[in-house]
């Protein structure tokens, strides 16, 4: 399980625009970029702390953030067992 959480964490990562722009992405690639959290939360911290942006000028990508936060939780409760 260590294993395959490191693969999807550095795929989040790499695909999330995180360690080079998304404009340089391949079309079918920038679809799914677009849809992954860091690639928000990376867009929303880029534009409070660089541009000067408010919270509330970047609800978009903080629902879309959240979103996927909420999908993960109710995943998580749903199949996670102690057994």
């Amino acid at each position: 399980a260590n294993g395959i959480s490191m693969i999807v964490f550095f795929m989040f990562m790499f695909l999330g625009g995180i360690f080079f722009p998304n404009h340089l992405m391949p079309d079918f690639l920038r679809v799914f970029s677009d849809a992954l959290p860091s690639t928000n939360l990376n867009d929303v911290f880029r534009a409070v702390m660089i541009m000067d942006l408010g919270i509330g000028d970047m609800w978009r990508e903080l629902l879309i953030a959240g979103g996927w936060f909420v999908g993960s939780l109710v995943l998580a409760v749903r199949l996670f067992r102690w057994e």
